[in-house]
């Protein structure tokens, strides 16, 4: 076997030799990398789903606490400060 690498080293240069088994090894590593960046992508997305139950959430006690929305509140306040003091 060995008598087969180095005729193909002599044959092809030591280079291409080492081009080939720095290209495999690094698609090894560029597939494990790639399965951890998966995983924190899904990690993430999980993390963000928690975030959105808790904004319905906050926006039903919102809602159960303020039932008007914040710009009827200030219309109203403005037009009962508008309106004269003497009409009644």
């Amino acid at each position: 076997m060995w008598e087969t690498v180095l005729e193909s080293v002599v044959a092809n240069g030591a280079w291409a030799v080492l081009f080939c088994v720095l290209l495999v090894y690094e698609l090894r590593d560029s597939r494990a990398r790639e399965e951890k960046y998966q995983q924190t992508v899904a990690s993430l997305l999980d993390a963000l789903q928690g975030i959105d139950e808790i904004r319905d959430d906050l926006g039903e006690i919102k809602k159960a606490v303020c039932p008007r929305p914040p710009a009827a509140r200030r219309r109203s306040a403005s037009a009962e400060q508008d309106e004269p003091a003497d009409a009644a």
